[in-house]
């Protein structure tokens, strides 16, 4: 199934409780397996591989479903660093196929190019190429 399922001895602050409110004296912690976090790296590498001569736009209409399907499967674990392994991976994955692109351009250029701040992250990958144009699927 892909999960990792471990009890965790702990302390009496941090345990868990059967159903008398009795301390068991460890927490049971489910986490993506290695294999899991090790195909789903590998799986958004041969995608951005695959797109190398894309428009980005693509390239994320690729990677968007195989994300988001994986990260909804492995939400209710707990997989706040393994998210975070993840999305390290996938930037920097990212950004050689946009070195790769452009490489006689300076990485500010490409930066301005490729990622626009958002309102939680600094570095969001998205598609820049209809600045100034209107949406033509947005009813007024």
């Amino acid at each position: 199934m892909g999960f990792n399922v471990r009890q965790y001895r702990i302390g009496r602050y941090h345990s868990g409780k059967n159903s008398n409110g009795t301390l068991l004296g460890f927490k049971t912690l489910i986490k993506p397996s290695q294999k899991a976090i090790r195909n789903h790296k590998e799986r958004l590498r041969e995608i951005v591989i695959r797109h190398r001569a894309q428009p980005h736009a693509e390239l994320i209409a690729k990677l968007n479903p195989v994300i988001r399907g994986w990260c909804n499967y492995y939400r209710t674990a707990v997989s706040k660093e393994t998210f975070a392994e993840i999305d390290a991976h996938l930037w920097h994955t990212i950004w050689r196929w946009a070195k790769r692109r452009h490489p006689n351009k300076s990485g500010k250029w490409i930066t301005e190019r490729y990622w626009k701040p958002g309102k939680n992250r600094t570095w969001n990958f998205k598609d820049l190429s209809q600045r100034g144009k209107a949406n033509p699927t947005r009813r007024h």
